[in-house]
């Protein structure tokens, strides 16, 4: 997740200096901030989980996976609502890189199951 964090990084530096963006880079920042927390937060809860039973692992992930939703919405009301971040800026990035660190996320879980099922 970090070195797909600097990646995304880098290119939102590269458009930001290439001035792709019409309200600046802020909104972008933040939705690759708040994805790449919510991906922490997920990578945490494998990580938590791997020696968990199969039943009690899922459900914290799954659950995991509502609650960080909730908090992503929370979040975003309150830049698009206080603080006036751009709206289509903020959305695009996040959805862009909630769904590349999710990718990764769900890797890990086939990952997981695979190693599972050698044992088992």
């Amino acid at each position: 997740s970090f070195f797909l964090f600097i990646l995304f990084a880098i290119l939102l530096t590269f458009f930001g200096v290439l001035n792709v963006f019409s309200a600046g880079t802020k909104a972008a920042w933040a939705g690759l901030i708040i994805a790449f927390v919510n991906s922490v937060i997920g990578a945490a809860i494998i990580g938590w989980g791997i020696e968990k039973p199969d039943k009690q692992f899922y459900s914290a992930y799954f659950g995991g996976i509502i609650v960080r939703f909730i908090i992503i919405f929370a979040v975003l009301f309150i830049l698009i609502k206080i603080f006036e971040l751009d709206r289509t800026e903020l959305i695009i990035s996040l959805l862009f890189t909630y769904f590349s660190f999710l990718i990764l996320e769900i890797w890990a879980i086939n990952q997981y199951a695979a190693l599972r099922g050698k044992e088992g």
